[in-house]
């Protein structure tokens, strides 16, 4: 195909106060013009978005790690599927109060303590609950895990959006959000085989606090934050928080791919928390099949990484081929969606963008409706909770 008939990707983006759009999008268009190929991107940016993907990898990693040990976590605390469900209902609920909070500041102090203090957070934390004897802390600390990552899911994009714009930025989006179902499927695979190898579920929590150090050093020591707006070279002036959210609410291209992505994340959430204890239940109900939950889950999980990144597994069940397909259509629309509302949300309101609250509380409240059809008929509706938040970018200028 001729790249030359396919549209470019032009941000309309308020880049002054003043309401000059034209002037801001010739702007936008001048800047493109000196940005738009991969070969203008200096080693300092490559390095900056490397590490925010293998921040982003290793978040989704530590998220869905549980949901590969699920059926040891309710045999150690002695709980139903409501309860297991509950573990991720406090961690959305939580990482869905902090992100407009953590968005808020993102854009009024440093980004890069504000990213190292969330990475520190989530790690100490995932690491003190791998320790935890009691359902109730235990739950406490995976509600203070969702308080460290939304700290950076919200923030980490909005550092791309302000490096980068045009279609550069689009392909650098990808590359953030291609960690999000290989990160995921590493959750599962980590999750299930660490804890088989030590024969103990809690040492599959205990790998991506290791990582997370190394993470850390890198946000301090090697990752660039540049200036609000230096990819537009843009001029801000202040707006109030207010003004920031009834912005929002009024931009229909905004409310609309929330809302689109909304139902993109409640068939995610599904397939995600519950899908491996699914189809142990639905094997082990099958005569003749001896299986066990750990490599449920390590399959899962490899299906959930070739999907991510357009791999086709070799021969697997049908079961699975249909899992892939699933997961592969799901996430063509992480990058799209996050470059979306880069283009139409203005640079003031990016952050409020990103925390995308009302998704997330939606989510906390379907995992009880699910619970309560019941477990009683042999594959039942399986009360789950998800955090597979699609961190669309945002930032807010104040």
């Amino acid at each position: 195909m001729d790249q030359n008939s396919i549209t470019p990707n032009t941000s309309n983006q308020q880049l002054v106060i003043n309401g000059d759009n034209d002037s801001a999008t010739a702007l936008l268009q001048e800047r493109q013009g000196r940005r738009n190929t991969l070969r203008e991107v200096s080693f300092k940016e490559y390095m900056t978005v490397g590490i925010l993907c293998f921040i982003n990898l290793i978040n989704y990693m530590d998220r869905f790690t549980i949901a590969g040990v699920l059926d040891d976590v309710k045999k150690e605390f002695e709980i139903g599927d409501d309860l297991a469900g509950l573990l991720q209902t406090v961690f959305v609920v939580a990482y869905m109060v902090f992100a407009p909070i953590f968005g808020y500041l993102g854009d009024r102090y440093s980004r890069r303590t504000i990213m190292a203090f969330g990475v520190a957070l989530w790690c100490l934390t995932t690491f003190i609950g791998s320790y935890i004897s009691t359902f109730g802390m235990f739950a406490f600390f995976r509600g203070l895990v969702g308080v460290g990552e939304a700290s950076y899911s919200t923030i980490a994009p909005t550092i791309i959006s302000d490096l980068f714009v045009g279609n550069v930025r689009t392909k650098m989006l990808a590359f953030f959000y291609f960690a999000i179902p290989v990160g995921s499927g590493f959750g599962y695979i980590v999750g299930s085989e660490a804890g088989a190898a030590a024969h103990n579920w809690r040492w599959g929590l205990r790998v991506t606090p290791f990582l997370g150090v190394v993470a850390v050093a890198l946000i301090v020591w090697v990752m660039e934050d540049p200036e609000r707006g230096q990819a537009e070279d843009s001029h801000m002036k202040p707006t109030s928080y207010r003004d920031d959210i009834r912005s929002l609410i009024r931009n229909p291209s905004f409310m609309l791919s929330s809302l689109a992505f909304t139902c993109v994340a409640f068939v995610t959430g599904a397939l995600a928390w519950w899908g491996p204890q699914f189809i142990y239940l639905g094997l082990t109900l099958q005569p003749g099949v001896d299986i066990k939950l750990e490599n449920v889950s390590y399959k899962f999980g490899v299906v959930g990484m070739l999907a991510g990144a357009c791999g086709v597994p070799l021969a697997p069940p049908a079961t699975y081929v249909m899992i892939f397909l699933g997961m592969l259509t799901l996430n063509l629309t992480w990058s799209v969606v996050a470059d979306i509302v880069l283009g139409v949300a203005y640079l003031r309101r990016h952050h409020h963008a990103v925390g995308r609250g009302g998704q997330i509380l939606l989510r906390a409240v379907r995992a009880h409706i699910y619970r309560r059809g019941g477990l009683e008929s042999q594959l039942g509706y399986r009360g789950r909770y998800v955090a597979v938040c699609g961190d669309s970018t945002a930032k807010v200028y104040s």
